[in-house]
């Protein structure tokens, strides 16, 4: 994803997909010098944050 995408996908909140993962996932944070987002699980999670992806490996979902 664009830096742009990404950070339309954090203030609408769109639900996003990481590669090699079959869950959904909350932007909940943006790194942008480091080009990576924190995420926060939909599918099962707790709320805390999950993980941490550059920008290349995720795209909103469908």
């Amino acid at each position: 994803m664009t830096k742009e995408e990404v950070l339309k996908a954090l203030s609408e909140q769109q639900p996003v997909i990481v590669e090699g993962y079959d869950d959904l996932f909350l932007v909940v944070e943006v790194n942008l010098m480091l080009k990576t987002v924190g995420l926060v699980r939909l599918t099962g999670g707790n709320g805390i944050p999950d993980m941490s992806v550059g920008f290349e490996n995720i795209e909103v979902a469908d």
